[in-house]
This record gives structure tokens, C-alpha cells and sequence, in this order.
């Protein structure tokens, strides 16, 4: 039976309908998300990871080098340590740095320049990033051998010189100076013409060449002898996102190319379902039956 308005009526005798409307209640399920910047796609200023170089380099130290810095190669062999000892996904990365040489204290300064790794997909990473190299001593740069190839130069130079200021005096003890209304004159002696001649000659020569020697020399700077093989700390000084990209801090997640699949952003609300219907058997209705006259006696 029903009331007038249609709705179902107990009369006594338990179900008088065979459907069980049931209707969720919306409890505002939450997707799970994960940050934007989390350790599987964001490394964060300040992460360092130990490589090894496997270029090695002659850093130019002169003046002028920080104009033309010499590029080097390094292979990072470890994930990569992040603050609050978290790891990243860098290991086997390369990145490339440029050097010039510190004659002062005999380091070879670097600042990286790109960075590049392979993910397990196969998408290829090559980003620009902002770093520097510390030694196994932990200073900042790589110790180096300072060299110094000018020496033989500034060598040669000297003796020229030398020779060239004794050839000149030997020439001036061939010649006689007399004194005349109009100054002092200076003349060779006739017997000693080609004596003269070959010394004055000398001086010349000699003159020219320390001038050779001197400009060669110029040409010449130190430079820092940098080792393949050496394990170094690379410091990333400004943080970046792993694909490359520039994000939005605010949305919901970001795929790290070193998942093995791509993550995919939900909304942060689940709407709730709509309401179903649940058909009972025969079965069902006569024990839902009896336990509703029970419950009634009772």
C-alpha cells in the first residue's frame, strides 16, 4: 500500500516494496596530488652531487681568458643530495662547464653551463643551468699545475739584448769624435770601416731578435693544468625543474621524465556519484520481511 502522496506505507507487514533506493552521502572525497616542486621533478638551489671530469683542461689564467674560458666535461655518478637528505634522479647525467685559470691560487674556477641526462622512457633532457665546482679539498675550483711557458721566451730575449749592447760598444771604439763650431762629429776611421761595419751590424741584429723574443713573450700567459679523473662536488645554484620547463608553482603535478609513466593531473574535488537503485531477489524480500515482523514484536 501508499499514502496519497505515493510514498511506500508500513501496514504492519514489513517491505512493501521490492527497491532499496540508496543514496551516497557526499563526503568531499580529496584527490591526492602531489606538489609541483617534489624531489621527482624539481631540483632545488643548493643540491649537490659528486662527478668526476672527464675532460680535462688547460684554464687560460691571463688577463683576457674570462673572455674565452676553456670547456670541460663532467659525468655525475651519484642520484644527487637534496636538502633534508632527499635524493634526485641525476646520476649518470653530464653537464658541461666553462673554466679559466686563478694564477693567484693556482685553481681552475668553473661555472656550469647545460646540463643533460636520458630518462627511462627515452625523453632527452638538455637544459641550461647555473652552478660551481668544488675540489676534493672542498674549496671552491680544482687545483690545478700552474705553467708558465714565457720563461725560455724572456730568456732568449735577455742574451739578445746583452749582445746587442756589447756589439754596440765594440762599433764606437772604431770611431773618433772631434769638436767643430757646429757640435760634436762623429766618424769611422778609414782602416776600421768593416770592423766597424760587422759590430754595428751585431747590435742591429741582436736588437731585433730580443724584440722578437719579447713580443712572442707577450703573446704567452700561464695557464692551470686540469687533470681528467678528478672527483669534484657540483652545487647547482639555482634551482630547476628536471623536463626543462617553466611551470606554474600552483598547479597540481608535473611529469618527471624519470617516471616510467606520465604523471596526469585530477581535479581536486571528486563530484559525487548519482544515486542508484538496488533490485532484491525473492529471497532477499521474505528475510527482510521477517526480520522487520520480528523487530515489530518486539
Amino acid at each position: 500500500s501508499s499514502a496519497a502522496d505515493g510514498s511506500p506505507v508500513n501496514d504492519g507487514t514489513g517491505i512493501s516494496e521490492d527497491i532499496l533506493q540508496l543514496t551516497p552521502q557526499n563526503l568531499g572525497f580529496k584527490a591526492s596530488t602531489t606538489p609541483s616542486k617534489n624531489p621527482d621533478t624539481y631540483v632545488p638551489s643548493g643540491t649537490f652531487v659528486r662527478a668526476v671530469m672527464i675532460g680535462g683542461a688547460d684554464a687560460s689564467a691571463g688577463n683576457t681568458s674570462q673572455n674565452n674560458p676553456t670547456p670541460t666535461l663532467f659525468r655525475i655518478i651519484d642520484p644527487g643530495t637534496l636538502p633534508n637528505h632527499h635524493k634526485s634522479h641525476l646520476k649518470d647525467c653530464v653537464a658541461t662547464a666553462a673554466a679559466i685559470g686563478d694564477i693567484s691560487s693556482e685553481r681552475g674556477q668553473m661555472r656550469l653551463e647545460r646540463l643533460s641526462c636520458v630518462g627511462p622512457t627515452g625523453q632527452i633532457i638538455d637544459l641550461p643551468v647555473l652552478g660551481t665546482v668544488f675540489g676534493p679539498e672542498g674549496k671552491n675550483g680544482v687545483r690545478g699545475i700552474p705553467l708558465w711557458r714565457e720563461g725560455a721566451l724572456l730568456k732568449r730575449a735577455f742574451i739578445a739584448g746583452s749582445l746587442s749592447g756589447l756589439s754596440s760598444g765594440i762599433a764606437q771604439q772604431y770611431t773618433s769624435t772631434a769638436l767643430n763650431p757646429y757640435g760634436a762629429v762623429t766618424t769611422v776611421n778609414n782602416s776600421d770601416i768593416f770592423k766597424y761595419g760587422a759590430a754595428q751590424g751585431v747590435s742591429n741584429a741582436m736588437d731585433k731578435l730580443a724584440e722578437y723574443n719579447i713580443r712572442r713573450a707577450d703573446q704567452y700567459h700561464p695557464v692551470i693544468q686540469l687533470s681528467a679523473g678528478t672527483i669534484v662536488d657540483i652545487v647547482f645554484l639555482e634551482g630547476f625543474y628536471l623536463d626543462g620547463q617553466k611551470h606554474d608553482e600552483k598547479a597540481d603535478t608535473v611529469a618527471s621524465p624519470f617516471a616510467m609513466t606520465t604523471s596526469v593531473t585530477t581535479p581536486n574535488t571528486l563530484p559525487p556519484p548519482p544515486p542508484q537503485t538496488l533490485p532484491l531477489t525473492s529471497q532477499q524480500i521474505e528475510l527482510l520481511k521477517s526480520q522487520t515482523t520480528q523487530s515489530a514484536n518486539s
